[in-house]
């Protein structure tokens, strides 16, 4: 593999991104607050939908990438490292978590329950990404071999097509690819017209901040008011706008800042897929053991409800964080197949 020179803003945007994805399945309330009519709960959930959801195109863009920019030496290689560091680990989580499940809860037709765990991504909300991008990086070295000049040429049809909002959720189908595949191919083509790329998207930050605000605006449109255009999913196609301009805004603003060092970002970059593949369980846990009993204890004012949230939030972020340093230290290299670092 070439050595390349390291991308700071790119480093940093990948600990944005997993952040991102966290607080979108994190960031909740307690149920009480919810069955009683309280603003607060509502609040959140719109902010965070608003914010949050489809953060996952900023993984499928950084995954595109890295792709080009790291310059595989063979498929061999690329698979190998893909293999080590991101299908095991998933493997040997979400057996763990059918493991769990078959003797704690038990399982109808637990082999049809183990198929969907691995091959569907059903063991945590957010698994469903690695079989979806599995089957991207099977197809990665050909995507490679499609000349420069081609790819961008096909860009601005391929582009095109998630604005139809062919998102499934947590479903893997062809619409889902429809949805990210060309957002993957942008981030293979902004790796190999870096640049030109870095030059065209800092004079116009006006224009993204403007698309932005505007996207965010349709956003909230479609939340209040359902407007129905033929047949596009008009809240995941302004997503998508939305998304895009906050991903190229905020590689011009890492950029501007690199000379900073935010090590923060630096250590949820480095440990990005382990967070990913931890965060829901560990937040979970943390929901058995301490929030349910937590508000059962103390009644809190509903106006509080909102800073709570954020900081347990937080805190569930953190702790996260912790267990993944924690593993890494206790089985050093061998915790690559564990969790993914």
């Amino acid at each position: 593999m070439t050595k390349k020179i390291f991308l700071k803003n790119m480093n940093y945007l990948r600990g944005f991104a997993i952040l991102n994805i966290i607080i979108i399945h994190i960031w909740t309330i307690p149920i009480l607050y919810v069955e009683d009519g309280s603003i607060y709960p509502k609040i959140i959930n719109v902010t965070k939908e608003i914010l949050f959801h489809d953060s996952s195109i900023y993984f499928i863009f950084i995954s595109g990438f890295f792709l080009k920019y790291l310059s595989f030496s063979s498929p061999l290689q690329y698979y190998k490292i893909k293999l080590k560091t991101i299908l095991l680990p998933y493997i040997f989580l979400s057996s763990t978590l059918f493991v769990l499940r078959l003797f704690i809860d038990g399982i109808e037709f637990p082999l049809t329950v183990f198929f969907r765990y691995i091959f569907m991504g059903e063991a945590q909300v957010q698994y469903w990404y690695i079989p979806f991008i599995a089957t991207i990086f099977l197809i990665s070295p050909v995507l490679l071999k499609i000349p420069n000049k081609t790819l961008l040429l096909m860009l601005p049809i391929l582009l095109i097509l998630p604005l139809i909002g062919t998102r499934t959720g947590t479903i893997i189908s062809l619409g889902q690819y429809v949805y990210f595949l060309p957002i993957y191919i942008l981030g293979i083509l902004c790796a190999a017209n870096y640049e030109r790329f870095m030059a065209l998207i800092e004079k116009r930050l006006l224009l993204l901040i403007s698309a932005i605000i505007t996207s965010t605006f349709l956003i909230i449109i479609v939340m209040l008011f359902e407007p129905k255009f033929l047949f596009v999913n008009l809240y995941e196609s302004f997503h998508y706008l939305q998304k895009i301009s906050i991903l190229l805004f905020f590689i011009v603003f890492f950029k501007r800042i690199e000379h900073i060092d935010i090590n923060i970002l630096n250590v949820f970059a480095k440990y990005s897929f382990a967070l990913f593949f931890v965060h829901f369980f560990i937040n979970s846990l943390l929901d058995e053991l301490i929030m349910g009993k937590y508000y059962e204890l103390f009644s809190t004012p509903t106006f509080l409800i909102i800073p709570i949230s954020i900081l347990y939030t937080l805190i569930s972020i953190f702790l996260s964080l912790l267990f993944c340093i924690v593993i890494k230290k206790l089985l050093g290299y061998n915790s690559r197949y564990i969790i993914g670092v």
